[in-house]
């Protein structure tokens, strides 16, 4: 498969069950994923702050540089368009704060800015793939990202349990796999725990 982008909420949801760490190196092994990860995402939302995903992350994924993905003065002003934009679009049409200076620095609970990060990253960097548990993420790749022959696929940790049990029940542990969806919203956790069962009677 090569790269894929990885958000926290995507890590945190499996790391923090009892086998999460060995859920991981499955469903990695299992598509040949190479993680890697926004530098703002690590700095602002793992770093010192989630013990368990940072341990993971420093183990397992790349994080990268700005310069990675933004090689001219060009770039990181079409990135600052585009993060304006997506901003306000995830954000019910809020526009960034009067603190606003830098995209690289700029730091506001609630506003989805690691989404934001990835769902950008992703598209800089021409990587197809985006590991995110945020339900936006799909709807606004669609919406503002997809375009000029890119296309970005959004799975969330259970799409991808699913997709996994489909072809091969003996990977992933139903009672592993409830465990995670217990760490997701509670509106989704009944829906989820139905349908992941009744992969397993098929």
């Amino acid at each position: 498969m090569g790269k894929v982008v990885v958000d926290t909420d995507f890590l945190n949801h499996i790391l923090k069950t009892t086998n999460g760490e060995d859920m991981m190196q499955k469903i990695v092994d299992f598509y040949g994923y190479e993680l890697v990860m926004h530098p703002w995402v690590y700095e602002r939302e793992i770093k010192n702050i989630n013990t368990t995903v940072e341990a993971y992350v420093q183990k397992n994924v790349v994080v990268l540089n700005y310069t990675d993905f933004l090689k001219t003065e060009e770039d990181e002003m079409l990135y600052d368009i585009v993060f304006q934009d997506l901003h306000r679009e995830m954000n019910r049409g809020k526009t960034v704060d009067e603190r606003y200076r830098s995209f690289k620095t700029y730091n506001k609970s609630g506003m989805n800015l690691g989404e934001i990060h990835s769902v950008i990253l992703s598209r800089f960097s021409g990587i197809p793939l985006l590991l995110s548990d945020d339900h936006n993420a799909k709807e606004i790749a669609a919406k503002k990202i997809n375009a000029d022959g890119y296309e970005l696929n959004v799975e969330k940790s259970f799409d991808i349990m699913c997709d996994i049990v489909t072809k091969d029940k003996s990977i992933l542990e139903l009672e592993d796999i409830i465990s995670v969806i217990r760490n997701h919203k509670q509106e989704y956790q009944k829906n989820y725990i139905r349908q992941i069962k009744e992969l397993y009677k098929n």
